[in-house]
């Protein structure tokens, strides 16, 4: 098991139970008095629930406490939890946590409640002085995109269809300058600038679940997109 790089090992540690929920559905849909009908919406997706158990095991208890307390400081922020024998990642923070003393003064145990969400490892797909793409996207669910265009020449503008729910649309392109549309972190770059000011968009770039088909109104750019499916 890995958190972030780090392997539980490092601490004494080994993964002993995991237990994984799909996300909590929340819903407010209701039937109005008097209707015949009621009002159905949306389920509101939340946290998807991680349950984890190890052993921490050492000479003394001393040891093995100072092991916890190492391993604990690891998770006081966001991380992303690599599980012996899962394909895929959760990115998650720590919600509860409770330490178990047992017989053995050699062996604690130690369990842990996480909340977030579970992913994949990242695609690469490139549209090299093309006009559309056509890409199957595995999982379940909506999922952040990175948009990297490199254009071969200086260009007034640029629209993106099929990343968002209308278009995305860059101005003032400067020849071999890369652009960095990232979705995931909710910022539009150029050589470490800010070149948000210079972007037309509703929302920043996403992939549904399936087919998407992704268009571009000049052939002049090199388009590299980056994506993890995401799981419910």
């Amino acid at each position: 098991m890995l958190i972030d790089s780090i392997n539980i090992s490092s601490f004494n540690a080994k993964l002993l139970k995991v237990d994984i929920d799909t996300q909590e559905l929340s819903n407010v849909s209701e039937w109005p008095t008097g209707t015949l009908n009621p009002i159905f919406l949306e389920n509101r997706k939340k946290f998807k629930k991680i349950e984890l158990e190890l052993a921490f095991k050492g000479e003394s208890r001393d040891l093995i406490l100072n092991n916890i307390s190492n391993f604990m400081s690891k998770l006081t922020r966001e991380v992303v939890l690599t599980l012996d024998s899962y394909a895929n990642k959760y990115r998650c923070i720590l919600s509860a946590n409770t330490t178990e003393k047992t017989v053995s003064k050699h062996m604690y145990k130690k369990k842990l409640t996480f909340l977030g969400y579970e992913f994949a490892n990242e695609k690469i797909e490139t549209m090299n002085r093309v006009t559309s793409k056509t890409i199957n996207v595995a999982g379940n669910q909506v999922t952040p995109a990175i948009v990297e265009i490199t254009p071969s020449i200086a260009l007034v503008d640029l629209t993106i269809t099929g990343l968002d729910e209308d278009f995305i649309k860059i101005k003032n392109i400067t020849a071999s300058k890369k652009i960095i549309i990232n979705g995931e972190d909710g910022t539009v770059i150029v050589d470490g600038a800010n070149k948000y000011g210079d972007t037309e968009m509703w929302s920043f770039p996403s992939l549904k679940p399936g087919v998407n088909t992704i268009t571009v109104d000049k052939s002049s750019v090199d388009i590299t997109i980056k994506y993890k499916p995401r799981y419910i």
